[in-house]
């Protein structure tokens, strides 16, 4: 296999978007589906953080395995069972059906970002991976935008588990990809430098590293704040605001325009300024729009929730790809276990804003907003140790 730069670019983006499937494009679903089943929002939210969580969990093992194994094998193989779990959830009869069909499903998608972010690293190296995973990210913004309105026209128009059957479609698009057109990307000397015991002590290396922990946790506030945006949005419009599922969708994938010209800009401007420093201007955005959000939350119009989560998101496009990119750089032995730790503790915590949202959600817009601004909040914090250091353009263990 010979695979040009743009064909990997375009399968790494599929792989970091399989996540979208399972959430973007279900979050629209869960009005729909708490009707079926007759159930309050913060219990229909555990079939949505039974995926995220263990698809979280599963990553700590993906990430060592792919050190020692190599990237493609264990992509196939969580590939297929992401396939089967997302068809197990359109089958599903009952809330605990659903609940371990989507356990399933996650700890299938928990490979493609983890190990398309390695894969970029073991082949650009630290420096250019930080400015490709931006405009990759864009890319995979344009996925996150399509997929609810996508999935708002087919609950409309079909039902709830049309949104698992176009999972398991993507599924096997991406296993199709990687089998015939993604090679081995791992480096081959590691397979005799390291055992398997090592790979997975690559995680104490990490834990005991300031740099990284501080750029993990900075990072994954702003992810929750996204998170909470995407599980909370949907109910505010849907249920809050009575707006129809394929009409959320397009309001959803308006805001998602703002991640995808966030990440975008977030590479352009690492031509003129440092990654700290265009990770700082993120933060500070996302802050400042949460707040916004919240001192209009009265005003009950859709425009009045979609224009601060835009701006949120455009936040956040700053933040993401330079924080996980400047976190993975310094690890080129343990790639896959950097990106993998960063990928658990992001979702982990995502998993508990996702429940949250479910419990504070009173029918308007200013919860949400709340929860967001206090995630920006952490993530400042976070980040406050690397203030004096944003004209470092990379940053060592």
């Amino acid at each position: 296999m010979n695979i040009s730069a743009f064909g990997l670019s375009a399968i790494l983006t599929l792989l970091i978007a399989i996540p979208v499937m399972g959430t973007d494009a279900v979050f629209i679903a869960v009005p729909a589906i708490r009707e079926t089943f007759s159930t309050d929002p913060g219990n229909i939210q555990l079939a949505m953080t039974s995926y995220i969580l263990s698809f979280a969990v599963v990553q700590l093992l993906y990430g060592p395995l792919s050190d020692r194994y190599g990237r493609r094998k264990v992509l196939l193989a969580s590939l297929v069972l992401f396939t089967l779990g997302s068809t197990l959830c359109a089958t599903a009869n009952s809330l605990g059906w659903l609940i371990a069909a989507r356990a399933l499903q996650g700890i299938g998608a928990g490979s493609g970002p983890t190990l398309a972010r390695a894969i970029l690293r073991d082949r650009h190296g630290a420096k250019q991976s930080i400015r490709l995973l931006s405009y990759i990210m864009a890319a995979f913004g344009v996925i996150a935008m399509i997929a609810p309105m996508v999935g708002g026209v087919l609950v409309e128009n079909i039902g709830w588990p049309a949104v698992f059957i176009l999972g398991s479609l993507y599924g096997a698009v991406c296993i199709a990809l990687v089998w015939f057109g993604l090679e081995e990307t791992r480096p081959t000397e590691w397979v005799a430098a390291r055992g398997i015991s090592s790979n997975f002590q690559s995680y104490a290396v990490l834990l005991k590293s300031r740099n990284f922990m501080l750029l993990a946790g900075a990072n994954t506030a702003i992810y929750g704040a996204m998170f909470a945006w995407i599980a909370g949005a949907m109910f505010v419009l849907i249920e809050g605001l009575g707006q129809a599922a394929s009409a959320a969708g397009i309001y959803y994938a308006v805001s998602v325009v703002g991640f995808v010209l966030g990440s975008a800009l977030a590479g352009r401007l690492q031509l003129h300024l440092t990654p700290l420093q265009v990770i700082a201007a993120g933060i500070i955005i996302c802050l400042a729009a949460s707040i916004a959000g919240w001192s209009i939350s009265g005003i009950r119009t859709p425009l009045a929730v979609i224009v601060p989560g835009f701006v949120v998101m455009i936040g956040i496009g700053f933040v993401v790809a330079p924080a996980t990119a400047l976190g993975i750089g310094p690890y080129p032995e343990m790639a896959g276990a950097a990106s993998a730790l960063i990928g658990f503790i992001q979702m982990a915590a995502s998993s508990l804003t996702v429940l949250a949202v479910g419990y504070i959600y009173d029918g308007t817009a200013g919860p949400m907003m709340i929860l967001m601004a206090v995630l920006c909040f952490v993530s400042l914090g976070f980040y406050f140790p690397f203030l004096g250091r944003l004209r470092e353009r990379l940053i060592s263990r």
